[in-house]
Protein backbone atom coordinates (compact mmCIF):
# COMPACT_ATOMS: atom_id res chain seq x y z
CA UNK A 1 0.00 0.00 0.00
CA UNK A 2 2.65 2.48 1.06
CA UNK A 3 4.40 2.02 -2.05
CA UNK A 4 1.54 2.73 -3.85
CA UNK A 5 0.91 5.47 -2.31
CA UNK A 6 4.65 6.42 -3.16
CA UNK A 7 4.58 5.59 -7.07
CA UNK A 8 1.28 7.54 -6.91
CA UNK A 9 2.96 10.84 -5.80
CA UNK A 10 5.38 10.48 -8.40
CA UNK A 11 2.63 9.88 -11.09
CA UNK A 12 1.28 12.60 -13.54
CA UNK A 13 0.43 16.07 -12.48
CA UNK A 14 -1.93 17.61 -15.23
CA UNK A 15 -0.71 15.69 -18.05
CA UNK A 16 3.12 15.79 -16.84
CA UNK A 17 5.36 13.94 -14.76
CA UNK A 18 5.93 14.80 -10.99
CA UNK A 19 8.97 15.95 -10.87
CA UNK A 20 11.31 16.55 -7.23
CA UNK A 21 11.03 21.00 -7.81
CA UNK A 22 6.94 19.98 -7.64
CA UNK A 23 7.36 17.58 -4.66
CA UNK A 24 9.74 20.50 -2.83
CA UNK A 25 7.06 23.28 -3.52
CA UNK A 26 4.45 21.67 -2.32
CA UNK A 27 6.02 19.93 0.86
CA UNK A 28 6.88 23.54 2.20
CA UNK A 29 3.50 24.46 2.11
CA UNK A 30 2.71 21.45 3.91
CA UNK A 31 5.75 21.65 6.41
CA UNK A 32 4.67 24.94 7.20
CA UNK A 33 0.99 24.16 7.82
CA UNK A 34 2.23 21.72 10.06
CA UNK A 35 5.26 22.96 12.04
CA UNK A 36 2.69 26.13 12.98
CA UNK A 37 -0.66 24.77 13.84
CA UNK A 38 0.31 23.86 17.11
CA UNK A 39 1.55 27.39 18.45
CA UNK A 40 -1.12 29.32 20.44
CA UNK A 41 -1.71 32.47 18.29
CA UNK A 42 -0.83 31.47 14.60
CA UNK A 43 -2.82 32.25 11.37
CA UNK A 44 -2.44 30.17 8.72
CA UNK A 45 -4.55 31.95 5.87
CA UNK A 46 -4.99 31.13 1.96
CA UNK A 47 -5.65 34.43 0.06
CA UNK A 48 -5.16 35.67 -3.39
CA UNK A 49 -3.01 32.70 -4.33
CA UNK A 50 -0.72 33.25 -0.97
CA UNK A 51 -0.56 31.22 1.95
CA UNK A 52 0.51 33.53 4.91
CA UNK A 53 1.89 31.50 7.70
CA UNK A 54 1.99 33.84 11.05
CA UNK A 55 3.42 32.20 14.35
CA UNK A 56 3.05 35.62 15.57
CA UNK A 57 6.55 35.31 17.43
CA UNK A 58 9.07 37.48 17.32
CA UNK A 59 11.15 36.03 15.26
CA UNK A 60 10.91 37.18 11.22
CA UNK A 61 12.19 34.08 10.00
CA UNK A 62 8.94 32.42 11.57
CA UNK A 63 6.71 34.76 9.79
CA UNK A 64 6.60 34.27 6.28
CA UNK A 65 4.06 34.47 3.05
CA UNK A 66 4.62 31.53 0.19
CA UNK A 67 2.81 31.12 -2.89
CA UNK A 68 0.31 28.21 -2.82
CA UNK A 69 -1.18 28.46 -6.25
CA UNK A 70 -0.25 31.49 -8.65
CA UNK A 71 -2.05 34.81 -8.10
CA UNK A 72 -4.18 36.35 -10.19
CA UNK A 73 -2.97 39.60 -9.21
CA UNK A 74 0.51 39.17 -7.96
CA UNK A 75 1.05 42.83 -7.27
CA UNK A 76 -2.23 42.97 -5.61
CA UNK A 77 -1.90 40.10 -3.12
CA UNK A 78 1.46 40.95 -2.29
CA UNK A 79 0.46 44.41 -1.55
CA UNK A 80 -2.83 42.82 0.99
CA UNK A 81 -0.06 40.58 2.55
CA UNK A 82 2.46 42.72 3.19
CA UNK A 83 -0.44 44.72 4.94
CA UNK A 84 -1.30 42.10 7.41
CA UNK A 85 1.77 41.49 8.37
CA UNK A 86 2.35 45.00 9.31
CA UNK A 87 -0.96 45.27 10.90
CA UNK A 88 0.82 41.96 13.28
CA UNK A 89 3.17 43.99 13.92
CA UNK A 90 5.66 41.76 11.84
CA UNK A 91 8.39 42.59 8.56
CA UNK A 92 6.79 41.31 5.58
CA UNK A 93 9.11 38.46 4.23
CA UNK A 94 7.78 35.72 0.93
CA UNK A 95 9.54 32.40 0.15
CA UNK A 96 9.64 31.99 -3.67
CA UNK A 97 11.07 29.45 -6.20
CA UNK A 98 12.54 31.48 -8.38
CA UNK A 99 11.29 31.27 -11.75
CA UNK A 100 8.35 29.16 -11.46
CA UNK A 101 5.82 32.37 -11.01
CA UNK A 102 7.89 35.01 -13.48
CA UNK A 103 4.67 36.96 -12.35
CA UNK A 104 5.42 36.74 -9.08
CA UNK A 105 8.86 37.74 -9.45
CA UNK A 106 8.36 40.77 -11.21
CA UNK A 107 6.14 41.78 -8.52
CA UNK A 108 8.61 41.69 -5.79
CA UNK A 109 11.03 43.26 -7.93
CA UNK A 110 8.18 46.22 -7.98
CA UNK A 111 7.37 46.36 -4.62
CA UNK A 112 11.46 46.98 -3.86
CA UNK A 113 11.74 43.79 -1.49
CA UNK A 114 14.89 42.85 -0.99
CA UNK A 115 16.68 39.43 -0.65
CA UNK A 116 16.94 38.36 3.12
CA UNK A 117 18.51 34.86 1.75
CA UNK A 118 19.28 32.92 -1.61
CA UNK A 119 19.06 29.15 -0.70
CA UNK A 120 18.58 25.93 -3.30
CA UNK A 121 15.96 23.47 -2.88
CA UNK A 122 17.95 19.74 -2.61
CA UNK A 123 16.84 17.04 -3.01
CA UNK A 124 18.03 13.66 -2.88
CA UNK A 125 16.08 9.62 -3.41
CA UNK A 126 15.78 7.80 0.60
CA UNK A 127 16.91 4.92 -0.62
CA UNK A 128 20.10 6.58 -1.85
CA UNK A 129 21.60 7.77 2.00
CA UNK A 130 23.67 5.62 3.65
CA UNK A 131 22.24 4.32 7.13
CA UNK A 132 23.71 6.58 10.19
CA UNK A 133 26.84 6.21 11.47
CA UNK A 134 26.99 7.68 15.00
CA UNK A 135 29.81 9.14 16.37
CA UNK A 136 32.00 7.34 19.30
CA UNK A 137 29.93 9.05 22.45
CA UNK A 138 26.88 10.11 20.70
CA UNK A 139 23.09 8.65 21.12
CA UNK A 140 20.90 10.05 18.37
CA UNK A 141 17.26 9.55 19.42
CA UNK A 142 13.11 10.60 18.48
CA UNK A 143 11.85 13.10 20.59
CA UNK A 144 8.78 11.26 22.68
CA UNK A 145 8.81 13.16 26.11
CA UNK A 146 8.61 16.54 27.48
CA UNK A 147 12.76 16.41 29.11
CA UNK A 148 13.77 15.36 25.20
CA UNK A 149 11.72 18.30 24.18
CA UNK A 150 13.86 20.61 26.29
CA UNK A 151 16.75 19.23 25.52
CA UNK A 152 15.40 20.67 21.65
CA UNK A 153 14.70 23.58 22.82
CA UNK A 154 18.09 24.06 24.31
CA UNK A 155 19.90 23.04 21.03
CA UNK A 156 17.66 25.54 19.35
CA UNK A 157 18.76 28.37 21.62
CA UNK A 158 22.09 27.87 21.35
CA UNK A 159 22.61 26.62 17.44
CA UNK A 160 21.00 28.97 16.04
CA UNK A 161 20.74 32.22 18.37
CA UNK A 162 17.20 31.72 18.99
CA UNK A 163 15.24 33.35 21.60
CA UNK A 164 14.44 30.97 24.89
CA UNK A 165 10.69 32.17 24.94
CA UNK A 166 10.58 31.72 21.14
CA UNK A 167 11.74 28.52 21.41
CA UNK A 168 9.70 27.36 23.94
CA UNK A 169 6.69 27.99 21.95
CA UNK A 170 7.86 27.08 18.81
CA UNK A 171 8.77 23.34 20.10
CA UNK A 172 5.81 23.54 22.85
CA UNK A 173 4.35 20.45 24.51
CA UNK A 174 1.74 20.10 21.57
CA UNK A 175 4.44 19.73 18.44
CA UNK A 176 4.33 16.40 19.86
CA UNK A 177 0.80 15.34 18.94
CA UNK A 178 1.16 16.71 15.19
CA UNK A 179 1.26 13.59 13.30
CA UNK A 180 3.53 14.08 10.24
CA UNK A 181 6.33 16.04 12.36
CA UNK A 182 8.85 14.57 13.94
CA UNK A 183 11.52 15.71 16.37
CA UNK A 184 15.48 14.17 17.32
CA UNK A 185 17.87 15.19 19.46
CA UNK A 186 21.64 14.02 19.45
CA UNK A 187 23.30 13.72 23.02
CA UNK A 188 27.14 13.60 23.06
CA UNK A 189 28.39 11.69 26.83
CA UNK A 190 24.45 12.21 27.78
CA UNK A 191 24.61 16.13 27.07
CA UNK A 192 22.24 17.33 24.02
CA UNK A 193 23.94 18.72 21.82
CA UNK A 194 22.27 18.53 18.42
CA UNK A 195 18.67 18.32 16.78
CA UNK A 196 16.92 18.35 13.72
CA UNK A 197 12.87 17.88 12.96
CA UNK A 198 11.29 16.28 9.75
CA UNK A 199 7.65 16.65 7.65
CA UNK A 200 6.59 13.98 5.52
CA UNK A 201 3.82 15.36 3.08
CA UNK A 202 2.83 12.05 0.28
CA UNK A 203 5.84 10.48 0.31
CA UNK A 204 8.33 13.65 0.38
CA UNK A 205 10.16 14.39 4.03
CA UNK A 206 11.31 17.99 4.53
CA UNK A 207 14.55 17.92 7.14
CA UNK A 208 14.94 21.22 8.74
CA UNK A 209 16.57 22.43 12.04
CA UNK A 210 19.77 20.65 11.82
CA UNK A 211 21.97 21.94 14.18
CA UNK A 212 24.92 21.47 16.06
CA UNK A 213 26.42 23.46 19.65
CA UNK A 214 29.75 24.94 18.84
CA UNK A 215 31.45 22.92 21.26
CA UNK A 216 30.25 19.60 19.31
CA UNK A 217 30.83 20.65 16.11
CA UNK A 218 33.08 19.11 13.42
CA UNK A 219 32.28 15.53 15.13
CA UNK A 220 29.53 14.39 12.08
CA UNK A 221 26.82 14.76 14.32
CA UNK A 222 25.08 17.27 11.43
CA UNK A 223 25.26 14.72 8.94
CA UNK A 224 24.53 11.44 11.28
CA UNK A 225 21.25 13.37 12.95
CA UNK A 226 19.87 13.56 9.21
CA UNK A 227 20.45 10.48 8.41
CA UNK A 228 19.25 9.14 11.19
CA UNK A 229 15.99 11.06 10.68
CA UNK A 230 15.91 9.86 7.05
CA UNK A 231 16.45 6.16 8.36
CA UNK A 232 13.37 6.55 10.77
CA UNK A 233 10.91 7.49 7.89
CA UNK A 234 12.73 4.69 5.33
CA UNK A 235 9.32 2.94 5.03
CA UNK A 236 7.39 5.79 4.67
CA UNK A 237 9.40 8.10 2.30
CA UNK A 238 11.08 8.01 -1.45
CA UNK A 239 12.38 11.24 -1.23
CA UNK A 240 14.27 14.01 0.78
CA UNK A 241 14.54 17.35 0.40
CA UNK A 242 16.39 20.58 2.18
CA UNK A 243 16.73 24.05 1.74
CA UNK A 244 20.21 24.33 3.45
CA UNK A 245 22.29 26.93 4.09
CA UNK A 246 25.84 27.96 2.51
CA UNK A 247 27.39 26.67 5.48
CA UNK A 248 25.82 23.14 6.06
CA UNK A 249 25.49 22.81 1.99
CA UNK A 250 28.48 20.56 1.18
CA UNK A 251 27.86 18.28 4.19
CA UNK A 252 24.40 17.17 2.74
CA UNK A 253 26.31 17.01 -1.18
CA UNK A 254 28.30 14.70 0.72
CA UNK A 255 24.96 13.13 1.35
CA UNK A 256 24.02 12.99 -2.31
CA UNK A 257 21.75 15.71 -1.93
CA UNK A 258 21.24 17.84 -5.06
CA UNK A 259 20.26 21.40 -6.01
CA UNK A 260 16.46 21.01 -8.40
CA UNK A 261 15.12 24.23 -7.62
CA UNK A 262 16.63 27.87 -6.53
CA UNK A 263 14.59 29.48 -3.60
CA UNK A 264 15.02 32.83 -2.15
CA UNK A 265 13.32 35.12 1.02
CA UNK A 266 12.57 38.54 -0.37
CA UNK A 267 11.88 40.92 2.76
CA UNK A 268 10.80 45.00 3.95
CA UNK A 269 14.04 45.98 4.98
CA UNK A 270 12.64 48.95 6.10
CA UNK A 271 9.15 48.07 7.35
CA UNK A 272 7.71 51.32 7.35
CA UNK A 273 9.05 51.67 4.03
Amino acid sequence: MRARRRRKASASKKGRAVTPADRVRAGLIAAWRDRIRHIEGHVLVEMNGLLLALTNLPDDELNVALVARKPDDPLEALAIAEQWFRWRGHRFGIEIELGHHPDVDHAVAMLGLDVAAERPGMAVAVADVEPPQIPDGVEIRRVHTPEDLHAAVVVNVGSFGMLPEVAERFLGPRVLSVPRTRLYIALLDGESVGCASTDLHEGAVGVFGVGTLPRARRRGIGTAITAFALDDLRRRADLAWLHPTEMGRSMYEAMGFRPVSEWAVFARVDPFA
